[in-house]
């Protein structure tokens, strides 16, 4: 578990107790004001809410650059390279100085072909009707099999699985639908009351919005049941009497 975050990046006097499993990005990024992202932020659920983000809103260069250099520095060459054609893509022939800066940055990570196609398009940038290199990680480019040259589309057939009540609840979450998530997170808990996941993300949502009214009301409901994180709920219960 990791001690809350506040919206400054540090803790104030009544959170520095407060420890809260797994923070979502969804509550955190929109308030932090660097490059870099909070380190105690879970890997996998970062990956999910930049590629979201750089999906829902391509205009947003923030979140790109913090995408790149988050993929820099957890050496995935696979997530700089998807992370900086998505850049390419959305800027086109705009933005030259901050595409150089990002390749610059990234180049140790690629191969000699990737290399010479970002060099090639540094001036005049990626056109989206132009073949495009293979990438498993851009979430706004074709995905091409071949090494820069068209050879075949690559065909991707999966069964479509139902999403989990957490998986929704995650996916609203990302898309900043926080009442939403919280609602259903309630319903999973009193019906699931020791599942662990949902008790987090529940005491996450109520934590980050200090929603003090959704908490208490559904501290009442609970009553005397037993949850698989009692003692967080207790201490976010004393949180919200102090605050």
């Amino acid at each position: 578990m990791i001690k809350a975050i506040s919206a400054k990046g540090r803790f104030s006097p009544q959170e520095a107790d407060l420890e809260l499993p797994g923070v979502e990005p969804a509550f955190i990024l929109d308030r932090w004001h660097r490059l870099s992202a909070p380190k105690p932020l879970d890997r996998d659920r970062l990956v999910s809410h930049f590629a979201h983000q750089v999906a829902r809103t391509p205009s947003d260069l923030l979140t790109h650059t913090r995408r790149i250099l988050y993929h820099i520095a957890k050496n995935d060459s696979s997530g700089v390279h998807g992370a900086l054609l998505d850049l390419y893509l959305v800027l086109g022939d705009k933005g030259y100085e901050l595409r150089r800066r990002m390749y610059h940055k990234s180049r140790l990570f690629f191969s000699s072909e990737q290399k010479e196609h970002f060099v090639f398009c540094q001036r005049s940038g990626i056109d989206r009707s132009h073949p495009l290199p293979a990438s498993a990680d851009s979430v706004l480019g074709d995905f091409f099999n071949g090494t820069g040259l068209l050879v075949s589309r690559q065909s991707k057939t999966f069964p479509v699985q139902p999403l989990s009540l957490l998986q929704e609840a995650q996916r609203l979450l990302e898309g900043d639908q926080f009442d939403d998530a919280r609602k259903l997170l309630e319903e999973g808990v009193l019906a699931n009351p020791m599942d662990d996941e949902l008790n987090k993300v529940l005491l996450e949502i109520y934590y980050h919005t200090r929603n003090k009214q959704a908490f208490m009301e559904m501290w009442l409901q609970l009553g005397g049941v037993t949850t698989a994180i009692p003692d967080q709920w207790e201490k976010l219960a004393g949180f919200f009497t102090d605050s």
